[in-house]
């Protein structure tokens, strides 16, 4: 199933993305994070909230005097149009992130697996190579052991 990616990314291309991903926060100078006590706190927008924010808006528009005088439509109004933009911008987001995500995924696994490969040859060779073993202790330390899981190994061989 492995794909091969076969790709590279120049300087130029990564500054260039970088930049037209600035360029849209620049446009979207509104745009906050929130904190997850924050998010925590809000209530949720889900798919069936979406089409009853859609629905009340247009229930404003087209009967604005039954809300009362403190309730300001047009805020109301603008916000559900700013979310109704939104989600479309986060749809073509997901689907650019998703594809990213995925080809870091295959291109990662085929990365590592070469990795692992070099590191059979060197593991093998490291005595008969001169200079290899500075190599060999470089890359043994990502398969090094930590002291917890050690001792977590050792209690259950000696229990």
């Amino acid at each position: 199933m492995e794909k091969n990616v076969s790709a590279a990314i120049t300087a130029e291309e990564l500054q260039s993305v970088i930049s037209f991903i600035q360029q849209a926060e620049a446009i979207l100078p509104f745009l906050i994070s929130l904190s997850n006590e924050e998010r925590h706190q809000l209530p949720k927008l889900g798919s069936k909230s979406v089409d009853f924010v859609n629905d009340s808006s247009e229930t404003v528009k087209a009967f604005p005097n039954i809300m009362p005088p403190t309730f300001d439509k047009m805020e109301f109004v603008k916000d559900s149009d700013l979310v109704k933009a939104l989600i479309t911008i986060k749809m073509v987001l997901d689907s650019f992130h998703q594809k990213v995500d995925d080809t870091l995924m295959e291109v990662g696994s085929e990365a590592f697996s070469k990795a692992l490969e070099v590191y059979a040859q060197v593991q093998f060779q490291k005595d008969s190579v001169p200079g290899l073993r500075s190599a060999y202790d470089k890359l043994k330390v990502r398969f090094a052991r930590s002291k917890y899981k050690q001792k977590e190994d050792d209690q259950i061989v000696n229990n």
